[in-house]
């Protein structure tokens, strides 16, 4: 019985470490928010791409890539897509825009490295 109650003491022990462990949360940077778990940080970052220039008249029918949203006042007429005839490549004036995504990068806190991000 005192073995089982032992258990349970280290029971609650462990769940108040990873509790406290779990629950630091702090800003970094422009308020990005920073999660602090076993030495690991999750920052936000935003990937772009552009899309492939096409004739400006069919822009409105261009998506982005799943999971990207077209970025407010990219396009672009700077561009030159071109059109291929059994005997010609003609350059035609185009347009493109840029989309982009946020996705959250995992990486060692400062002070943290490797793969395990050790101290």
């Amino acid at each position: 019985m005192e073995m089982h109650w032992c258990l349970k003491i280290l029971l609650v022990c462990l769940m108040i470490m990873m509790k406290r462990a779990n629950s630091k949360v702090s800003l970094q940077g422009p308020n990005v928010p920073v999660l602090h778990f076993q030495n690991f940080c999750t920052n936000s970052t935003v990937v772009r791409t552009r899309h492939a220039c096409h004739s400006c008249g069919i822009t409105m029918l261009k998506s982005c890539p799943l999971g990207y949203r077209q970025t407010p006042r990219s396009t672009s007429q700077d561009c030159r897509f071109y059109i291929r005839t059994a005997s010609l490549k003609l350059p035609i004036n185009g347009c493109s825009f840029e989309c982009y995504r946020q996705v959250e990068v995992k990486s060692c806190c400062p002070g943290f490295w490797g793969p395990d991000c050790v101290g």
